[in-house]
């Protein structure tokens, strides 16, 4: 208690836990277990001393201990980013209520995703000898990012809506959240705030575009994060055009996705619900927005009404009974995940899966070894003619399709003719294509070893 008050006397407003911890050891003449240091803490917390914020935050400045010390002060489960705030007064008064009244105040609507340092201290009323402590605080709070160039992005003062949709996406996918219980869950600006923080954080400023309530990440493909109008929702819509984006577009959703879920874990008391958005929905969404750009109807940037979709396991049962999606629009599974990315369904399903799950490198692999013309004619025409009892006729059209379009003749046939991979290994066996059946050996080998080291 008199270290705290020592270090309110020398204008001491928050510390750490690791220069907290570092100071309090200084001065004492036994060292004692961090343990000891936190249950202290959590008194002065309840007595109303000091506030103790344990976790939620970004990782800390970490603060070298001294040599030969014996006793961590490492918070347990290593919560090394704890806030411990001595002066509440300044958090609420001059912290706090400044920065949220400024995001009230018409000078925040400015479509602004930059502040220099100078403009934020002028804008929180901040002087000189507060500026460096109150940044780095609001930075600890996820309220402000200071990006490599030394500006701050501040997520809480962006402008409401993003982007226009366009069409330059001839393919989308997508995921959606929602809280379990609609009633009462909702997503906060707080947590975009939050989201859009590790957006810069993964993938730079430069890839990045951000307004209230929502974000665009551009690589070879596109993700479009954005809340619905009635914040019940948490979409993330991905897009791409070009064939080799596909995998691109799926790593972002993956990517993205696990930080979602990431920030929704830490919200107490809720649970949520993952589906995966119809993709004939997303287009849909996306037409009509330039349709009324074109003809120029004001309506809504965001998504007024609910979008539809599907949870993984309502799409492995109709892999399994090899039934189309049940729902506002026909969908096969396919066609919601990305097959030769997302393993799951193989996983799921193992030999009993179908041919079009067959995992991307392992696909290339077969049609690099079927295209190419076998002196016995034990190439993909063989294994038309095996799958699907394809006639001459039949492989002729798929030879021209492929020659035309620049596409594989074997992937052709495989998705012409698709079938369990036991039966396609049957068929690669009766023709002696030990390489072929190797490969998919292998790409199962690899899946359970993923499976079991995870």
């Amino acid at each position: 208690m008199e270290q705290v008050s020592y270090l309110r006397l020398q204008k001491v407003r928050f510390q750490r836990w690791e220069e907290f911890a570092k100071s309090i050891l200084q001065v004492l003449p036994n060292p004692i277990y961090s343990t000891t240091l936190l249950t202290a803490v959590e008194y002065l917390h309840n007595i109303s001393e000091l506030l103790f914020l344990p976790q939620y935050f970004l990782p800390g400045k970490l603060f070298d201990t001294h040599p030969g010390q014996n006793i961590s002060t490492e918070l347990p489960n290593n919560m090394v980013s704890a806030l411990i705030i001595l002066d509440m007064n300044w958090l609420l008064q001059d912290i706090f209520g400044v920065f949220g009244n400024f995001a009230l105040s018409p000078a925040s609507g400015t479509n602004k995703e930059r502040w220099h340092r100078e403009e934020l201290a002028a804008a929180l009323n901040l002087t000189n000898g507060d500026v460096e402590g109150a940044l780095d605080l609001l930075e600890a709070f996820q309220l402000v990012f200071k990006t490599q160039e030394g500006e701050y992005v501040v997520p809480g003062w962006l402008k409401k809506g993003g982007p226009e949709r366009s069409g330059g996406c001839e393919n989308m996918r997508g995921i959606g959240y929602r809280w379990k219980d609609c009633n009462r869950g909702m997503f906060s600006h707080f947590l975009v705030g939050r989201l859009q923080i590790q957006l810069i954080c993964m993938f730079g400023t430069e890839r990045c575009s951000f307004w209230k309530g929502g974000a665009l990440v551009v690589t070879k493909a596109q993700l479009r994060i954005e809340v619905s109008e009635d914040r019940r929702n948490l979409y993330l819509i991905g897009g791409w055009r070009l064939k080799d984006a596909e995998g691109d577009c799926y790593h972002l959703l993956e990517k993205v996705g696990k930080e979602v879920e990431i920030l929704l874990r830490n919200e107490h008391g809720q649970h949520y619900e993952k589906i995966h958005l119809c993709p004939t929905e997303l287009r849909n969404l996306t037409v009509s927005s330039e349709v009324a750009a074109l003809v120029g109807f004001v309506r809504s940037a965001g998504i007024i009404e609910e979008l539809s979709g599907f949870s993984f396991q309502q799409i492995l049962e109709a892999e399994k009974q090899n039934v189309p999606l049940c729902g506002k629009w026909s969908m096969q599974p396919w066609e919601v995940l990305f097959p030769q990315h997302d393993t799951r369904i193989l996983s799921s399903l193992g030999m009993n899966c179908s041919s079009r799950w067959l995992e991307g490198s392992t696909l290339s692999t077969l049609c690099s070894l079927l295209d190419t013309r076998s002196p016995v004619e034990l190439d993909w025409k063989r294994l038309g003619e095996l799958l699907g009892k394809a006639s001459n006729s039949t492989i002729t059209e798929v030879e021209e399709e492929a020659r035309n379009k620049g596409l594989s003749p074997t992937n052709l046939i495989l998705i012409k003719y698709p079938v369990i991979l036991y039966q396609l290994i049957q068929c690669l066996t009766q023709m002696d294509r030990e390489d072929c059946v190797s490969a998919i050996n292998n790409m199962m080998m690899q899946l359970k070893d993923k499976v079991e080291n995870q």
